[in-house]
């Protein structure tokens, strides 16, 4: 009798230690299952679980086979072991280095500029709140983007690098590595269309821990571009338009896939070259352009060109088309930041919804009689 009440006694120890064990380490070993909530971008997948989350980046550059992954969490204590493997990033993010003007409306959105520590080509920044922050000092100036100042990327302290990668010659990895700076993709740029690129905030949203105000930031801009582009479907005048501007002797144009072709078919009108293929730009010789575009109703971004005097100061052959002649073209290059910076670089991958707002107006007046124009002024 007392050997079997000591195996019970023995077999309820056990029992009990185990069920400890067990409940000790379930956390770490939970099967748990991420809920990915990015829709239009194809650059980036972003997994939330209830302790850390797992950050994915593709599709950086055309042509990019190779996908990398990060995982996020406030401690790495919080990481399952099956994922100790992958770069660990501390979220919220502190001190961050940025690579690209796109990059800052994000932060600015968030409200969190001030966690903007380094940046290279100071100058091509736009937003007023981060000029103030580089006149302060705050912000330092890492050159240029192609060979940054890996001695003051250091002494900026920053916790993360974001960076880019438009083709293979070139290794963020390795050029980070000896200052021990991890270096995270953004593939923003690599986009081709306007709600995959606004939805980048999420991107920045996860590296802040912001993820409710990233996601309610980027409903509000979809539903308004959606609502924008529904009301012009309607419409059933849609006049021709013609982009882009001679360099040297070839003109460039977006192509029919691009984000500009896009944004020109969503506005409610006809993009002369629609029905070319690529999402990169067309290079013709100026004679085909103006058999193809000379009648077209409207000229959109020609360039770098602010009136109609530095067209024909350039080439008095920009004269000939019925655009200029009519005074139908528009620039989104006007309108700068106090120190040079081009502000549609900088904001309208974040905010298609201006850039659209924009573009119905000029191309469907009667529907926005009084809408002043965020980016595109008139050159005359």
């Amino acid at each position: 009798m007392n050997a079997r009440m000591l195996r019970l006694k023995i077999i309820v120890i056990y029992l009990f230690l185990a069920i400890a064990f067990q409940c000790k380490e379930a956390p770490k070993s939970k099967k748990e299952s991420g809920i990915n909530k990015i829709t239009e971008a194809r650059g980036f997948s972003l997994y939330n679980y209830s302790d850390f989350k797992i950050l994915s980046v593709q599709d950086y550059f055309p042509g990019a086979t190779q996908q990398f992954k990060y995982v996020l969490a406030k401690n790495r204590s919080q990481v399952p072991d099956s994922l100790r493997n992958l770069p660990f990033i501390r979220i919220p993010v502190t001190k961050i280095a940025l690579s690209s003007t796109t990059h800052i409306p994000s932060l600015v959105l968030l409200g969190v500029e001030s966690r903007l520590v380094a940046f290279p080509n100071t100058s091509y920044i736009s937003s007023p709140n981060i000029r103030k922050r580089i006149d302060d000092g705050a912000v330092i100036d890492l050159g240029s983007n192609q060979e940054i100042d890996l001695e003051k990327l250091a002494v900026s302290k920053a916790e993360l690098y974001v960076g880019y990668q438009i083709d293979q010659s070139r290794n963020l990895n390795e050029t980070l590595k000896s200052i021990n700076i991890p270096i995270l993709l953004n593939a923003d740029w690599n986009e081709q269309t306007a709600l995959g690129k606004a939805e980048y905030i999420k991107f920045f949203g996860a590296l802040y821990d912001k993820d409710a105000e990233a996601e309610k930031i980027y409903t509000q801009i979809k539903s308004k571009y959606l609502q924008l582009k529904e009301k012009v479907a309607l419409e059933k005048n849609k006049p021709t338009v013609m982009a882009g501007a001679l360099l040297e002797d070839s003109w460039y144009a977006p192509q029919g896939n691009s984000w500009g072709a896009q944004f020109i078919k969503d506005a409610g009108a006809s993009y002369i070259y629609a029905n070319t293929t690529g999402t990169g730009s067309l290079k013709y010789d100026l004679e085909k352009v103006y058999r193809d575009c000379k009648a077209a109703d409207y000229w959109i971004g020609p360039a770098q060109f602010e009136t109609r005097q530095q067209l024909l100061e350039a080439d008095s052959r920009y004269g000939k088309f019925a655009a200029f002649q009519n005074k139908k073209i528009y620039s989104y290059s006007s309108k700068k930041g106090a120190t040079g910076g081009v502000l549609f670089y900088e904001l309208a991958s974040n905010r298609p919804d201006l850039v659209l707002e924009d573009l119905v107006s000029i191309f469907h007046p009667h529907l926005h009689p009084n809408h002043k124009p965020y980016f595109f002024t008139p050159v005359l």
